[in-house]
């Protein structure tokens, strides 16, 4: 049987402590240095160009390959003068053998192409039948070995210095996971060495063992009858191997699984919850005319993060690597639903009806600090209208509608959704004298009001930003402006000099903003108080917003993050093509609401399952029957269970309860069905064929 290795298999109890064996007759290594193949810029002289002189992506620069015929490994070997191959434990003899077949070319060890190279090692395999071959460097031999008849050229034997390592003996056939580019064959048995490790150090190596990187380790595989050749017990003696301990299997080790944070799983209960809830939301959103669609969790990353608008330094994207191979693309996670929507769109622009309306649920992942209310992967439900170069604003009253009508389905209460408009943000600072920049660093720190306060706020825009005392002052007058779209005008109006400068042609931004707002407030004149509020302290970070903004909180805990946010994008599907696709969006994080809820103490968990009916039976010859009368019940869409394995009636009533299923169906001897209602204990007879639960009509 051939088993696989790692280090994590290894038991630590069978660990010896060797020494190498000194006698250049019988453990030396001879080595057959590398010319220098490549030019100043580390890549292939064009003379040496060959197809084993390639580019080492780990190492980061172009090496020789070759095969160890031992165990069948690739190796790379350093081409620039520094690398050399060694072969085991050749005898005086071959190694003058081997020097006579490098020296045969009629020309220096060191001007030897790649090709020559290739058939010395061949020839060298048929005249020796040294099969064990790998890379090593100059630098490695001068560390760890001592020249034998190895001139300054590094052509010839070399010994190993005293060094005691830590090894433990295999036995069979197998493949080990260790230091190598590939794993290593062994038959017959097999040493794993760590080489110059103590027990103790090997003992903690095997304990920390990380299978993401099992190459830092420094274990490799040492063939049986080499290793006895070349290693001797500490004090000298040939190591015998009936005197020391084997192991013949891996040990079998229980992962313990780790908590990631910000991802996180759902019970029964509240996935029950969720799935409910996603159904009434897609619901709602379909009578709105928001029909779902799927998009693909995974973009291309640039596209990713020029939306997403932090620079390379504060992304929250989370990249996508492949396991193996060699990506062809940079790909991410999507942050949300808005950017594979204008990606969609651009891709089906000939197939899609505009205006083109539609919803997407589902999760979507973003690397940020892990609190409540901000998990790494979330569930989130979302709405677009996208049209060609214009959506009409009446639209826009219409998303804070359908997230009333999400609400009210769900029975969230106490959520306030404030709304303002992104050419008020931007063209009142712009009147005040802000560039571009700090406008949006200003941005940046109102969105933080209800994490930190407007004090902390405040200290930011002094302490970060440098602004003096007016200019904070003028932030935060607008930032805490609310209305109900009625007195908007003269609230702006009336923070600091903004009146006059509502008068001058440079207002035109913050003016036509103004006006939009008021128009979609005086549009929702029925949800206006208590349910929507003009509040200029939304700004919504994502660079993609233009007009119109929403964000939906809890009222009694404004500190939450937002349940409900979106906003009105003019020229995000723009960007993946000539034509310009406006549009304006509405999301609802469903993942947070629960985690509102459930923090409110007002999440109601539900029953553990969605069974309704148990079928009891006393003995085996009754399974075939409570098999078809559980078919009868699923036939009229009755959610039945049967439970095998338990012949008694106790444990089969104690399952039912333990999982609340509400009613336990008896077959009984006669032919006849009762039912028992579990949260009564009342028991009767039925006609199983027309009987159904209370709620089910």
């Amino acid at each position: 049987m051939v088993s696989r290795w790692t280090v994590e298999d290894l038991d630590p109890n069978s660990l010896i402590e060797v020494d190498y064996n000194r006698d250049p007759e019988t453990a030396s290594r001879f080595s057959f240095p590398i010319p220098n193949w490549l030019d100043e810029n580390g890549r292939p002289k064009k003379e040496f160009t060959h197809d084993d002189l390639v580019y080492s992506e780990k190492k980061k620069e172009f090496r020789f390959r070759f095969i160890n015929y031992l165990d069948g490994c690739e190796q790379l070997v350093k081409a620039d003068g520094q690398g050399c191959i060694l072969f085991m434990t050749p005898t005086g003899e071959q190694a003058d053998t081997m020097i006579k077949i490098i020296q045969s070319f009629g020309k220096s060890v060191n001007e030897l192409t790649p090709d020559e190279v290739n058939k010395a090692l061949d020839q060298i395999y048929t005249a020796t039948n040294i099969f064990d071959r790998w890379n090593s460097d100059f630098s490695d031999l001068d560390k760890k070995y001592d020249a034998v008849d190895g001139a300054g050229n590094y052509l010839g034997r070399f010994v190993y210095k005293p060094s005691v390592s830590a090894t433990l003996h295999i036995k069979g056939d197998g493949y080990f996971d260790g230091v190598a580019a590939t794993d290593q064959r062994f038959e017959g048995g097999a040493f794993i060495v760590f080489p110059d490790r103590s027990t103790e150090q090997a003992r903690a190596i095997i304990q920390k063992y990380d299978p993401l990187n099992p190459t830092k380790t420094g274990a490799k595989v040492v063939a049986q009858t080499e290793f006895l050749k070349t290693r001797r017990n500490k004090d000298g003696s040939p190591i015998k191997l009936y005197q020391i301990p084997s192991q013949t299997s891996p040990l079998k080790r229980y992962y313990s699984p780790k908590p990631i944070p910000g991802f996180q799983d759902n019970s029964i209960e509240i996935e029950a919850i969720e799935s409910a809830w996603l159904r009434k939301i897609e619901d709602i959103y379909s009578i709105y005319g928001y029909p779902k669609i799927k998009t693909r969790a995974v973009e291309e990353f640039t596209v990713l993060q020029r939306e997403e608008g932090r620079g390379k330094e504060n992304t929250q994207i989370f990249s996508v690597t492949p396991a193996f191979g060699t990506a062809s693309q940079s790909l991410g996670l999507r942050f949300d639903h808005t950017v594979p929507l204008a990606r969609y769109i651009a891709e089906n622009k000939s197939r899609i009806q505009s205006p083109f309306k539609s919803a997407r649920i589902g999760p979507v992942w973003r690397y940020q600090d892990v609190r409540r209310g901000n998990p790494r992967e979330f569930i989130q439900a979302d709405i677009d209208i996208v049209d060609i170069d214009h959506v009409d604003n009446k639209y826009d009253a219409e998303f804070p509608r359908v997230m009333v009508d999400v609400l009210n389905a769900l029975g969230i209460t106490g959520v306030e959704i404030a709304i303002s408009n992104r050419k008020i943000t931007q063209g009142f600072f712009s009147v005040h004298g802000f560039d571009e920049q700090l406008i949006k660093d200003v941005v940046r720190l109102i969105e933080l009001r209800h994490e930190i306060g407007l004090d902390g706020v405040i200290a930011k825009m002094s302490d970060n930003l440098a602004l003096d005392s007016d200019t904070i002052d003028l932030a935060i007058q607008f930032a805490t402006i609310r209305s109900n779209g009625i007195d908007l005008y003269e609230k702006i109006a009336s923070v600091s000099n903004t009146a006059y400068l509502l008068d001058t042609d440079k207002s035109s931004l913050l003016k036509e903003g103004i006006i939009e707002l008021q128009d979609l407030m005086a549009a929702m004149p029925d949800l206006t108080g208590d349910f929507v509020v003009a509040d200029m302290s939304i700004v919504r970070g994502m660079d993609y917003y233009t007009g119109t903004v929403y964000e939906g909180r809890c009222v009694e805990h404004r500190e939450f993050p937002p349940l409900i946010v979106g906003g009105r994008y003019d020229n995000l599907v723009g960007h993946y093509m000539k034509e310009s696709r406006p549009g304006v969006g509405i999301s609802f994080n469903v993942t947070r609401a629960i985690d509102l809820l459930t923090r409110r103490k007002q999440l109601a968990l539900g029953p553990r399952t969605s069974t309704q009916v148990l079928i009891a039976y006393e003995n085996p010859e009754q399974i075939t029957r409570a098999n078809q009368t559980a078919k009868n019940l699923r036939d009229r869409g009755i959610a039945t269970e049967v439970v095998y394995g338990h012949d008694k009636l106790k444990p089969q009533l104690h399952y039912a309860g333990r999982k609340q299923i509400p009613y336990v169906l008896f077959i009984k001897s006669d032919g006849t069905h009762e039912i028992r209602d579990m949260t009564r204990s009342e028991q009767k007879t039925i006609d199983i064929n027309t009987w159904k639960p209370p709620h089910i009509s």
